[in-house]
């Protein structure tokens, strides 16, 4: 659930929240991401706020990048696994 997509919560919901009220979380040891800053925010909310979520599963909503990521995405760009993939979108970098 991205933020823009929750923003409809009360503002008074906020002073519940320590600060920062974004961040990531990253296991130190294999820098691995534990949870986006959008799942830690919505988390919290419940946790900290005893914010009650409901998510619309109707509304489509697509995170905001140089291009939109929606459902569609995992299936648009198969031939960057390869090293095929337009180099003016993205890089590969050859990991053998």
């Amino acid at each position: 659930m991205g933020i823009p997509a929750i923003l409809s919560i009360p503002s008074i919901l906020l002073a519940y929240l320590k600060r920062p009220w974004f961040f990531e979380t990253v296991q130190r040891e294999t820098y691995t991401r534990f949870a986006n800053q959008d799942v830690n925010f919505v988390w919290r909310l419940q946790e900290e706020a005893l914010a009650k979520v409901w998510v619309d599963t109707t509304i489509k909503v697509g995170h905001i990048h140089s291009f939109v990521i929606d459902e569609t995405f995992q299936d648009r760009f198969p031939d960057w696994t390869t090293g095929h993939g337009d180099p003016e979108i993205a890089k590969y970098i050859s990991l053998k």
